[in-house]
């Protein structure tokens, strides 16, 4: 069985927001929090986004940086855990994504929580990240999800991610070729160095195939939300929702509520727009 993106998100363009967990205890980055506590923060984050109005909840256990493409068998352990504890706390969709692009551990979890979506941050190709190099992990995910998954997840793959740079130097609308047509990614994720940047890749994607679904990976705040929200088909945020700007901050209600509000209205003016009015 496969999910498709509109069974998924209850809006046209979501706004996914990512839940980014806090160093597990005895990891390098920890600062001396229990499991417990680690749990209760994603969990209370979760509840304040969805109060707020997201569409979706993508976890990633930040915290566990410096990693490349597999992590510890305590960490995924931990990590389960957290994710379930906010399936099962707060209704809303929810992805997996193990830093750097620990595939394998991704799916595992998601598999295990039934989540709906899983993200990649090298899908195709192979990028040189601050933490060496990554291979793409398609065709391991491919063989993964058909011996292993009853559900598909949705597969959002990052293209020519900010963080990182690509091996083969190729244009952005053939990588997401690659993604989409030949390694079955349901959605791509982009993010340049600027909105203007952005914008152009996604109107570059758009042209060579035009029923791509585009996502933002990041770099969305209030001041570009408007242009890059037409744009793309959706976006996934965390530091414009924060106090400080800063993507390892909680989230703030009162700005990740004024930030949904702009989105809805950038939503209604789309569609009045598209129906003449």
């Amino acid at each position: 069985m496969n999910l498709k993106l509109d069974t998924v998100f209850r809006s046209k363009k979501p706004v996914i927001a990512m839940v980014q967990t806090a160093a597990f205890p005895r990891s390098s980055r920890s600062k001396g929090l229990t499991m417990d506590q680690v749990i209760e923060s994603a969990v209370n984050d979760a509840f304040l986004l969805k109060k707020a109005g997201v569409d979706g909840l993508l976890l990633q256990d930040l915290g566990q940086l410096p990693r490349r493409d597999t992590a510890e068998l305590v960490d995924v352990a931990r990590f389960s855990i957290v994710c379930s504890a906010v399936k099962h706390e707060v209704s809303l969709p929810i992805g997996i994504n193990c830093v750097w692009n620990a595939w394998k551990e991704t799916l595992a979890i998601a598999t295990a929580v039934e989540a709906q979506y899983v993200r990649f941050k090298t899908y195709v190709g192979a990028s040189l990240t601050p933490f060496g190099l990554v291979n793409g992990c398609a065709a391991d995910v491919a063989q993964y999800i058909s011996s292993t998954c009853l559900v598909k997840p949705l597969i959002f793959a990052d293209i020519q991610d900010r963080n990182a740079t690509p091996i083969a130097q190729q244009t952005v609308e053939r990588e997401a070729y690659q993604a989409m047509k030949m390694a079955n990614a349901d959605a791509v994720l982009i993010e340049g160095r600027s909105p203007s940047e952005t914008i152009i890749k996604i109107n570059d994607i758009k042209k060579v195939l035009p029923e791509a679904i585009v996502f933002v990976g990041g770099g969305v705040n209030f001041d570009t939300v408007d242009d890059l929200i037409q744009s793309a088909d959706g976006i996934i945020v965390k530091s414009c929702l924060t106090e400080d700007g800063n993507i390892e901050s909680p989230p703030n209600l009162d700005i990740a509520s004024a930030f949904m509000k702009k989105v809805e209205q950038v939503r209604k003016n789309e569609i009045s727009t598209r129906s003449g009015l």
